[in-house]
């Protein structure tokens, strides 16, 4: 496999969204995202720490490699086939500073994951605009919020009070 640099990924938001995300992040943050890929490696060059929920083994596998041949030490990127079914276990409330929701089971993974999101913390939902996730978009209805639209694809920021 090619070794690959941070700087070889960038996520696939639209530019609108890296813009305004980029804007947000600091060196001292705690991600969490489900869907790992190349957010993941973009995310780990620009803040502290991020853990990274993936259900599919062989793209966990694919993005371990890349890891491990860069040597990036503050990725924690997990195989977990059960999330969001199952929740998340093991960290703490108020723990993370930004979420990326870009993997599978949307509206369950916010559900699960608004107690360990800080208080004025960040919380991202890709494809905001699909139908199946207007759930989670009326959960949080009361949330400071950003919509980024491209040509009809949407990602929303809020920011939880």
């Amino acid at each position: 496999m090619t070794k690959h640099t941070i700087h070889d990924n960038a996520p696939w938001f639209k530019p609108e969204t890296l813009k305004y995300v980029s804007s947000l992040l600091k060196s001292d943050w705690i991600i969490f995202e489900t869907g790992c890929g190349s957010s993941t490696i973009w995310f780990s060059s620009r803040v502290k720490k991020v853990i990274s929920f993936e259900h599919s083994r062989e793209w966990y596998i694919k993005l371990k490699e890349i890891i491990e041949n860069n040597r990036i030490k503050n990725i924690d990127l997990q195989l977990n086939p059960d999330y969001p079914e199952k929740g998340i276990s093991g960290f703490k409330e108020n723990e993370f500073d930004f979420v990326s929701i870009d993997g599978r089971g949307r509206v369950k993974s916010v559900e699960m994951v608004i107690p360990y999101l800080k208080s004025e913390g960040y919380l991202l939902l890709d494809d905001s605009q699909r139908e199946r996730y207007q759930p989670a978009v009326i959960l949080l209805n009361e949330w400071e919020n950003a919509i980024i639209d491209k040509n009809g694809k949407q990602a929303t920021i809020w920011r939880k009070p």
